[in-house]
Formats: structure tokens, C-alpha cells, sequence
């Protein structure tokens, strides 16, 4: 049986689709990716009309598409971010969370030396390093997330190591890879 929809859930769905669908067909339409390059000097700064809903800009590229193209590109960077940031912390809070001790304090302290630079310093040097590219700035923002997913990973394993199930597999001999893939990650989903 599929699970009734709430309006508060199903509007932001549809919202949300429906703006990732215009960023790439209002591009599309409205001349692809080389509008954002284009510069056309005899149209700059035009008023929103027909032909140019949202106008030009100051280089008289059409500002729906530009508009579309950065929806496009922060969509990526804000995605790519989340999913790259917990594939990096929610192993590591897995591990420190299961084990505990000494491999959870030498965890949590290089995990904290992340925390410890300001949040835009990071990714600037990141970036620096990486050269300019939106997978650089996804890769430094999510190297500079993935510790919150890391304590948010390490709390819930250390609950749920305590359950009867993951003990019992503990004696019955499981691998490490096995408690955590097949016990505690669907738990601390």
C-alpha cells in the first residue's frame, strides 16, 4: 500500500520538478548553453518584454536563461554537496561509532580539526588547490560538511550498537562490514 501524500510534502515535490525541468528546457528553447557566452551590446539593459521576460543584462544576454542556467548549476553544487558529504562522513561516523576507544577518539579529533576552520576558508583553499570548476567547489563545500555527518553518524551507530541484534551478531562472529552494512546502516537511516 503507497503511503498518502500530505499537501505540505507534495507541493514542494511538484515546485521543486517543476523548476528543475525549466532549467533545462527554457535554455533549450531560448538558444542552449552559448547564451550565458553570447554578449550582445546593442540590447543591453531592455526591460522585461515579450521577447525577454526578465529583461537583459549589461551585457544584453537574456536574463531567463542566464537565470535558468545558474538554477541548473546550483541544483548540481547543492546535491553533489549532501551526497558527497555523507558518502565521506556517514563510513567514518559508522566506524567511530562501532569501535569506540582509541579509534573513536583519533577519528572524532581529525574530524574536529575540520570543524575547526572557519566554513569559507576551507573551500577556498580547496578550490585554490582543485582550480576553478563547480566540481571543485562541490567537492570543498562537501569536505567541509562531511563532519556534521559524521557526528550525526556516530550518535545514532553508538544507540544502535547497544541493541540486542547487533551484539548477538558480535558473538555469532560477524565482519565488521557485515554489522555495519546489514545492522546498523539501515537503522541509522
Amino acid at each position: 500500500m503507497i503511503p498518502r501524500l500530505s499537501r505540505n510534502i507534495i507541493i514542494p515535490i511538484m515546485l521543486l520538478t517543476m523548476i528543475i525541468v525549466l532549467s533545462y528546457l527554457i535554455p533549450a528553447i531560448r538558444g542552449g548553453e552559448k547564451v550565458q557566452y553570447e554578449l550582445h551590446f546593442d540590447r543591453f539593459l531592455l526591460p522585461p518584454s515579450f521577447e525577454f521576460p526578465f529583461g537583459t543584462d549589461s551585457l544584453g544576454r537574456d536574463l531567463l536563461s542566464v537565470t535558468f542556467l545558474g538554477a541548473r548549476a546550483s541544483f548540481f553544487v547543492g546535491i553533489g554537496v549532501v551526497v558527497l558529504a555523507i558518502i565521506i562522513g556517514l563510513p567514518i561516523g559508522m566506524v567511530a561509532g562501532h569501535y569506540g576507544g582509541v579509534v573513536d577518539n583519533i577519528l572524532m579529533r581529525v574530524t574536529d580539526g575540520f570543524l575547526a576552520f572557519p566554513p569559507l576558508i576551507l573551500p577556498f583553499i580547496i578550490t585554490a588547490v582543485l582550480g576553478p570548476s563547480l566540481t571543485s567547489v562541490t567537492v570543498a563545500i562537501a569536505i567541509s560538511w562531511f563532519p556534521w555527518y559524521v557526528r550525526i553518524a556516530r550518535v545514532n551507530t553508538m544507540e544502535v550498537k547497544l541493541s540486542g541484534y547487533v551484539e548477538t551478531a558480535n558473538v555469532l562472529g560477524a565482519n565488521l562490514w557485515h554489522i555495519l552494512t546489514k545492522h546498523i546502516l539501515p537503522n541509522i537511516f
